[in-house]
């Protein structure tokens, strides 16, 4: 998967910073880069082209239309030269913007086609993950990369860091808890993990319904878990 600089996940759909009440889907994430790096107003990338090439890219920067596989390699052919920014040291190729957009184009189509099945009637560029059930898994994968690849360095402290970082207070509380380091630097210890698990039991516990009485105990029972 092409990257951009950074390391952003550049290809999930995320809140637009400047619009909150829609996403940034792939497509937009790439076209908006591009032209960000072109010389001069985008009205002028293709004047000469005889077409409503402009009209059509301004409908990719805001989400409203999915390129064709054509007709990006029509307009970001090997022989198209762009005129780019005099301060980039290094413009993009040709060939390496077509291939981005490319990509940004099959994820934004499975995207598409992922919020319809999950959640008909949604518009893809929904940003509420309560109504967008597909922007929850975007989440978790996102979440997932911060917690595992994002980390990974030669450096163990600043991977630490990372990963101290990304780990959610819900997650610190729970399910995270017996792997986070304490306020001392120290990681808990068994006994410590133990004890906290008996905690939680028991408050679980009594949260059931009175009729439940195969797993509701007494208030001053003692459940202990033993760690080894």
């Amino acid at each position: 998967m092409p990257e951009l600089p950074g390391g952003d996940l550049w290809f999930l759909p995320r809140v637009d910073t400047e619009h909150l009440e829609r996403l940034v889907l792939p497509v937009a994430v790439i076209t908006r880069r591009w032209c960000g790096q072109i010389k001069g107003p985008i009205e002028g990338i293709w004047r000469d082209a005889g077409d409503d090439r402009h009209r059509t890219l301004q409908a990719w920067l805001v989400g409203e239309a999915t390129p064709s596989p054509h007709k990006l390699e029509e307009w970001f052919s090997d022989d198209q030269k762009f005129q780019y920014r005099a301060e980039l040291t290094e413009p993009p190729r040709t060939r390496v913007v077509r291939t981005l957009l490319l990509w940004a184009r099959v994820l934004e189509t499975s995207w598409k086609t992922l919020v319809a099945g999950l959640t008909p009637n949604v518009a893809p560029d929904e940003p509420d993950p309560m109504r967008n059930k597909a922007l929850q898994l975007a989440q978790l994968f996102r979440l997932a990369h911060q917690l595992t690849i994002a980390p990974q360095t030669k450096d163990a402290v600043t991977a630490d860091c990372m990963f101290l970082a990304a780990v959610q207070d819900w997650l610190a509380r729970e399910d995270c808890r017996s792997i986070l380091p304490l306020h001392d630097g120290r990681l808990p210890a068994s006994e410590e993990c133990a004890a906290w698990m008996s905690a939680e039991y028991l408050r679980f516990v009594r949260l059931l319904p009175a009729s439940n009485a195969t797993l509701r105990t007494s208030r001053s029972s003692t459940v202990t878990f033993v760690l080894r």
